[in-house]
């Protein structure tokens, strides 16, 4: 979804694992369905079956992504509709993470971190949406460590808790790394430190910005990354972390 060539980019791509093709949906767009190019925005999918977009270009800017839903010109498939946007400034190079409530027994989707640009430091920590009250809630007071504000961070849902690894905090990268129970005690120090990125014998790589965390079985595994904010010093790697 969306991306940055030249200028921002409104494309969505789908990918059939059973063809192995790719095929094009509708764009992203806004409410008057002129397309929409964004980039750096955390994007996450609901039980719901849809996918939620927030942040990057459009900082503010919240919607939802209708894979399936039926347009009458082509592309066939793919709608954009808004959702109530957030307050929230500095959210470019966030991510978006749908995670179950066992206390609300009830989704929530979070947004980690974000700054107001690559290696900014302004970087912002953690905020709710509610998809019953179809609404956001202030952000999460959790110390401003940079294990809890930063931008370009990896993050996924994994058991009671939502990891967060790398990124960067102050304009420079992080290999810092924590999980958060967002059932827990309210307040600071509400989460868990975790040992850093790349601080083994076997994988003294620290170059963890802008990298991809993704929950498989009973692991984690941590996607490529970059040395410097602004995206440069690129590693192909895939790390494999155990919860």
């Amino acid at each position: 979804m969306g991306g940055y060539g030249a200028s921002f980019q409104p494309e969505v791509y789908q990918y059939d694992p059973s063809t192995t093709l790719w095929s094009t949906l509708t764009n992203l767009q806004n409410n008057a369905n002129v397309d929409l190019g964004r980039d750096r925005f955390g994007a996450a999918l609901t039980p719901y079956g849809l996918v939620q977009v927030a942040g990057g270009n459009t900082p503010s800017i919240f919607s939802v992504y209708y894979p399936h839903a039926i347009m009458t010109t082509a592309p066939t498939y793919g709608e954009t509709l808004a959702l109530p946007n957030t307050s929230m400034t500095n959210l470019k190079d966030n991510a978006a993470v749908c995670h179950y409530s066992r206390k609300d027994k009830k989704w929530y989707l979070y947004r980690i971190g974000g700054g107001s640009s690559a290696g900014s430091p302004d970087d912002t920590g953690y905020q709710r949406f509610d998809f019953d009250a179809n609404a956001w809630a202030g952000a999460v007071d959790l110390d401003d460590t940079v294990y809890t504000e930063k931008s370009q961070p990896a993050a996924c849902s994994w058991g009671d808790e939502i990891f967060v690894f790398g990124g960067s905090r102050g304009g420079s990268r992080t290999p810092a790394a924590a999980a958060w129970n967002p059932d827990g005690n309210a307040g600071a120090g509400n989460y868990r430190v975790l040992r850093d990125v790349g601080s083994t014998v076997e994988d003294p790589d620290t170059r963890t910005c802008m990298m991809t965390a993704v929950p498989c079985g009973p692991y984690i595994y941590l996607i490529d990354g970059a040395d410097v904010p602004a995206g440069s010093g690129g590693i192909r790697r895939i790390r494999r972390y155990t919860p």
